[in-house]
């Protein structure tokens, strides 16, 4: 690389995805469209042939239109297709409708054609002389790959250059891939004879050389006839004629407005057939399409470039707002940064602009360039400019896998990756992947191919360098090849994270070996050596599946520069770090006792006294304290190394630091001390690690052990752990509820040692459920009164994803379990994850749940639970002075043994003793927060350490103080529970007395009038999907589904679920925003949402959002556990337009301050019970105050006008003075009517004297007496 003088700046993580250039697809006759869903196809007409290439499938129903197999073809029609593939690897998504479902299957096989061989494919179909047909060719490419061939009609070329992914804009790169759309070819054409006959493959006109192998999925022949919306048979329905022309005078092959498009393309793309320019961006719509743009849209791609612009004065992409793929749009390059768009590296300084602007120098100065940033970049080659960079001096570069030493690359000497200094750990690997790469024919290719054909993987892959010269600056590349697989990792340097869910497919067209990718990552050197790991187990995104990285090949350039000013600080260490030359190797600038000098040999940062940012300076932590200045928790125990130091007083250096068998950071949550050996959370629930099975590896084994369980099909392993014997999980006394089970789920390597060899044989295995099912455990033979300690213990191999709640005796001991957080990494082989807690049976049976209804987290999108073994200790607690109570819990509960099993701590009317015997908190009066004491609790015999102990969103203190049961989720048995009740404002002490059901409807925009309520003080408002904030309509400001407050559990997505148009105004366009995408979550689970920050007894106004596709779905809406609409079926109410929308409309008191929302099917009869949703309004109302007037007092009792909320409803009560303080009730339903205002009557003989008492309205679901 070149080397001149330089302007750094600070780390940057960019990945600049890439795609190759293409000849232009030429349109002569018909159109190319996407398909994303039935609705992009012709479906309803007379179809005399509707035919499924498919070796293996059945008949498909779409929208009414039946697809035959090819198998089995139509009388007269004969196809010509040599060859299959079933099936063609990714299947599109296009909803979960059963017209979806099978649409999919019809795009998910393929025929094909060797063009190789000569081969065509060709269909042939028998019509009628002088009859119109329309022919639909379906073809869905799987992947961003260069596939494309010619479309022959009726003997002459209607498409040249098509493509498996749509249309390919003139000297520009490939339409991108989604999964989510395919592409529908079609042609409107009058039969001269009686053969119609379709010809694809290489048929002439312009050959790229890309695959020219065509494929197809499906194709469709309607006849087109005179109907009532088209009496002319001319392809053009009356009313779009009349509308545009007036008259009925058009025909399908006209052009009227010389567009370069004919009235039937122009019908078909929703373009203006009398207007040449639709969309007013400066290009015909003909020039439009054959572009790739949208007609109907100025900026198709968004790039702040209007079509006119990018294609006749910029040159660029029309389809891609990265024309480049340099990481910045093209209006930005144009219109902001003054850079090509057309050119990744505008400055040839070998980094692209994208990664420039994000680094601060810049991409029109090769002089300025980011040397400390990291990104990613494609690999096209060997030679120069492909990618690769050589010119330097490079203390290492080799092949990583077992091929050997592949030869020189422009000079640059590869060897294999067992030469001196160089250490490469990978459990895996593959010396041929696939089949060979072909990047080119050059010498320098060969080699490169030869690097990238092998490669080394496991979850984690790490590779250590020696011989580097600490502060000097490095320049790391790292080289992919992806044959397979949505693959990505984090990649670290020295244990600094330098990018972020790297993923090499996505620099790749294609995983056929015609590109690789590579990470380029510059840093400056913190010792001798540097270890650089790609680590699996900490990628969040969920697109990217495969999370087991792979490696092919690595170079280290040691980027040298002078010392100009002879102050022994290299010139590029200076300049990255201060921006001039100005410092010397004696300077402290940022005053943490270490020089510049020293600060470059450590690695740390001379700007920064503290650089990990633990509340530790810099010097303080190497000399003072040996702990890692780069590391802020240095021993990985969950405390950071100054609150171990100055608060704790534990040590940094060690995870237990008092050897309690605890680590300091559990303690320290539990309220014990890290450095007490005595004390220790015994009866807290702790999550730790553990890293094998002998003593001081994480898992107590010593004691008497009732039960010790392998949980799997693996049987009980071969001899102890520890001493303790692990038993198969089908003994007596042991109960294990599963779906599934994995026998060989995670391969440990603990140690060798007998004990981690036993103990990596239980975790090899695990039983697991998928959500809503709920694995479980019960052993029996307990003995009420005695302690024990359980250890469940689990492995994660695949999915950082995963949570689930552990309850034990049906309380959640532990909320959204993360194994993978847990254990420190997916498939992290030398740990596993413990949850630890002890107990005091109260019966003969202990009971555990593992449930993953309870995730609301959205980053944890795996639900189904899982476990590997357990083991419950019968413990043998001391009790050295004899007061019936251990040693142990007083000491963790007071800090002494001065207690006496009769005292009553906590004053809440249970002495120590019963609060042991019960596991409840004797220094807290209020063991569950529910507002009873725990006495008070015993005596109305709710559970004191469950809040809510009959399960209906209310507290047991909130159920006494309104009266209702505590016990009985349904106080009045009128199917709604108590909280439902409450918040709709019924009565739920009274059977009769249910909540009012929601308004359900249709929405047709977002403007006023059109069906939505947007105006007002909303406390949330968000899109429910993919595509982000959507913005402002009315005075609702619509944001992402990833807002505070917010948790969800919907485990599916689809971005382009539908594409609604509600019409032009800037409110319909956020609208649109909004309902384009949906989460959905499959039967049986369930849709799930909380929304915190209400304000309890204020009136709320909820708004759900939902597009439809068809009307087989259908399920019940919950609000707090009650059902404000049943058997809801979206479709039924948006019918088959995307003109609007339907929508669940509902008012409510809040009674706390969460709101818990749940779409359910389980009780509705809907074909389609997988729920969705796409949008949420939560509106705060304005508060109505009540007030109660006499009008009248008559024979028949004291007569009162009553006003508040609308619908609101609420208590009389009466009092005869209100120096009694008590109150009665005369009326428990005053309900308002629309208007807010009722008439009510007390009618009690003892109340008509005037004057002789006072009235009130009251909410009914209070007592009127506390």
């Amino acid at each position: 690389m070149r080397k001149p003088p330089l302007l750094f700046c600070a780390l940057g993580l960019l990945a600049v995805p890439w795609a190759p250039a293409h000849a232009a697809t030429a349109v002569s006759a018909g159109t190319i469209s996407f398909v994303r869903g039935p609705a992009g196809l012709d479906l309803s007409g007379t179809f005399p042939y509707a035919v499924n290439f498919s070796t293996n499938d059945p008949e498909l129903v779409v929208n009414g239109l039946t697809f035959v197999p090819d198998t089995a073809p139509p009388i007269g029609a004969s196809f010509v297709t040599p060859q299959s593939v079933t099936p063609w690897q990714a299947t599109p998504q296009f909803g979960t409708s059963d017209d979806e479902n099978n649409l999919e299957q019809i795009y998910q096989d393929i025929r094909w054609a060797n063009n190789a061989a000569g081969e065509r494919l060709e269909a042939h179909f028998t019509v009628t002389p002088g009859q119109t047909y329309k022919i639909q060719i379906l073809v869905s490419g799987n992947a961003p790959e260069n596939r494309r061939w010619d479309i022959e009609v009726e003997g002459n070329l209607s498409v040249d250059e098509f493509t498996s992914l749509g249309l390919s804009a003139p000297g520009t790169t490939l339409p991108p891939y989604r999964n989510n759309t395919s592409v529908v070819f079609t042609q409107q054409i009058t039969a001269t004879d009686d053969s119609l006959d379709v010809i694809m493959g290489n048929l002439g006109g312009e050959n790229d050389l890309g695959d020219r192998n065509a494929i197809w999925q499906g194709i469709t022949v309607e006849q087109i006839t005179a109907s009532p919306d088209d009496s002319d048979a001319d392809g053009l329905p009356d009313a779009w004629e009349t509308l545009h022309f007036t008259n009925l005078s058009q025909s399908w092959s006209t052009d009227p407005d010389s567009d370069g498009l004919d009235n039937s393309a122009e019908l078909t793309l929703r373009t203006l057939p009398n207007n040449a320019d639709s969309d007013s961006d400066g290009l015909k719509d003909g020039a439009d399409v054959s572009s790739g743009g949208d007609p109907t849209v100025a900026d198709s791609d968004g790039d702040g470039l209007s079509d006119g612009l990018e294609v006749l004065t910029h040159l660029t992409n029309i389809r891609l707002s990265d024309t480049d793929f340099d990481g910045l749009t093209d209006g930005a390059e144009v219109n902001t940064h003054g850079t090509d768009p057309n050119e990744t590296d505008s400055d040839n300084d070998d980094y692209p602009d994208g990664v420039e602007i994000a680094n601060g120098t810049n991409p029109a100065n090769p002089a300025s360039y980011p040397l400390l940033s990291s990104s990613g970049r494609p690999l096209v080659g060997g030679d120069a400019g492909e990618g690769l960079d050589l010119d330097g001096t490079f203390p290492y570069a080799f092949n990583v896998g077992t091929n050997g030493a592949p030869g020189a690359i422009r000079g640059v000497t590869f060897t294999d990756d067992s030469a001196p200094g160089i250490t490469v750990a990978a459990p895996a690997q593959i010396p041929g992947w696939d089949s060979f790469p072909n990047l080119g024919d050059s010498p320098d290719d060969d080699v490169l191919e030869n690097i990238l054909w092998s490669i080394r993987f496991g979850p984690a892959v790490t590779v250590t360098l020696t011989g580097l010269t600490p502060g000097k600056p490095y320049k790391l590349q790292l080289l992919f090849l992806e044959r397979c697989c949505a693959r990505a990792c984090d990649i670290y340097v020295d244990d600094v994270l330098k990018l972020d869910d790297f993923a090499p497919y996505t620099f790749q067209p294609s995983n056929n070996g015609t590109r690789g990718a590579a990470a380029v990552i510059g840093f400056l050197a913190s010792g001798t050596s540097t270890t650089i790991k790609l680590d699996g187990s900490t990628v969040t995104n969920p697109l990217y599946t495969d999370r087991s990285p792979l490696l092919c090949g690595v170079t280290l350039e040691a980027v040298t520069g002078s010392d100009a000013d002879g102050d022994g600080l290299e010139d590029l260490w200076e300049t990255a770090n201060f921006g001039s030359l100005a410092q010397t190797p004696t300077g402290d600038p940022d005053n943490d006792g270490l020089t510049n000098l020293q600060e470059n040999t450590a690695g740390t940062n001379p700007n920064s006294s503290d650089t990990d940012a633990d509340g530790l300076s810099d010097r303080a932590e190497l000399v003072t304290h040996l702990t890692n200045p780069k590391k802020a928790d240095t021993d990985g125990d969950g405390l950071s190394d100054q609150y171990e130091i100055v608060t704790s007083l534990s040590n940094p250096l060690s995870r237990d630091s008092d050897s309690d068998g605890y680590s300091d950071g559990s303690e320290v949550i539990a309220g014990t001390n890290p450095s007490a050996a005595a004390s220790y959370p015994l009866f807290s629930t702790t999550v730790d690690t553990f890293s094998g099975g002998d003593p001081g590896e994480g898992l107590d084994l010593t004691g008497s052990f009732l039960y010790a369980v392998n949980i799997g099909s693996n049987g009980a392993p071969p001899g102890p752990v520890n001493g303790v014997f692990f038993s198969d999980d089908f003994q007596p006394g042991i109960s294990v509820t599963s779906i599934f089970e994995a026998p060989n789920w995670f391969a440990p390597d603990f140690g060798s040692t007998e004990s981690d060899d036993n103990l990596e044989f239980v975790m090899q295995s695990m039983r697991w459920s998928p959500a809503p099912a709920k694995p479980s455990v019960d052993l029996t033979g307990l003995v009420p009164g005695q302690a024990y300690k359980l250890q469940l213990l689990f492995a994660e191999s695949c999915c950082a994803g995963r949570a689930f709640d552990i309850e034990v005796e049906g309380l959640v001991r532990v909320d959204e379990f993360n194994p993978a957080t847990a254990q420190q990494g997916v498939n992290n082989s030398s740990q596993g994850a413990v949850v630890t807690l002890a107990f005091v049976a109260t019966d003969d049976t202990l009971n555990i749940v593992l449930n993953g209804q309870g995730v609301y987290s959205p980053a944890n999108v795996d639900h189904n639970a899982i476990i590997s073994g357990l083991t419950l200790e019968t413990l043998a607690l001391a009790d050295s002075d004899t007061d019936s109570l251990p040693d142990a819990w007083e000491i963790q509960y007071f800090g002494n043994l001065a207690q006496s099993g009769t005292a009553d701590a906590d004053s809440d009317g249970r002495n120590n003793a019963a609060e042991y015997l019960a596991n409840t908190l004797p220094n807290v009066a209020d063991s569950d927060n529910d507002g009873l004491s725990d006495g008070a609790e015993f005596a109305l015999t709710t559970n004191p350490l469950l809040a809510d102990t009959d399960g209906d969103d209310l507290l047991d203190g909130a159920e006494s103080m309104r009266s209702t049961n505590p016990l009985a989720a349904d106080t009045d048995g009128d199917s709604f529970p108590d909280a439902a009740e409450i918040i709709g404002g019924s009565n739920p002490r009274a059977a009769a007395s249910i909540p009012a059901p929601a308004a359900t409807g249709v929405f047709t925009g977002g403007d006023a009038g059109e069906g939505l309520d947007l105006e007002g003080t909303f406390l949330y408002a968000f899109n429910f999907g993919t595509t982000g904030a959507a913005g402002p309509a009315g005075s609702v400001v619509f944001t992402a589904d990833n807002i505070p407050g917010l948790g969800y559990s919907a485990l599916n997505q689809i971005p382009n679920w539908q594409f609604p148009d509600y019409g032009g105004s800037a409110n319909d366009d956020t609208l649109e925003r909004v309902m384009q995408s949906i989460r959905w979550t499959g039967a049986p689970d369930t849709v799930r949402l909380q929304l915190a920050g209400l304000e309890p007894g204020r009136r709320y106004k909820l708004q759900l959002l939902f597009p439809e596709t068809g009307t087989a779905r259908g399920f019940d809406v919950k609000v707090e556990g009650g059902v404000v609409a049943d058997d809801f079926f979206p479709g039924n109410y948006q019918g088959p337009v995307v003109t609007q929308g339907a929508m669940v409309s509902y008012e409510f008191t809040a009674h706390d301050s969460v709101l818990r929302i749940e779409l359910d099917a389980a009780d509705t009869f809907a074909p389609d019970k997988n729920p969705i949703l796409a949008g949420v309004t939560l509106e705060s109302l304005p508060i109505i105050p009540a007030s109660l007037n006499i009008v009248t007092v008559t024979s028949s009792g004291v007569n009162f006008t009553a006003t508040g909320t609308p619908g609101g409803v609420y208590a009389l009560d009466y009092s005869p003075a209100l120096s009694a303080g008590t109150w009665s009730e005369v009326n428990d339903n005053v309900t308002m009517n629309a208007s807010g205002s009722a008439s009510v009557t007390d009618a009690i003989p003892a109340h008509r004297t005037p004057g002789s008492g006072f009235w009130r309205l009251r909410n009914p679901a209070f007592r009127p007496n506390p």
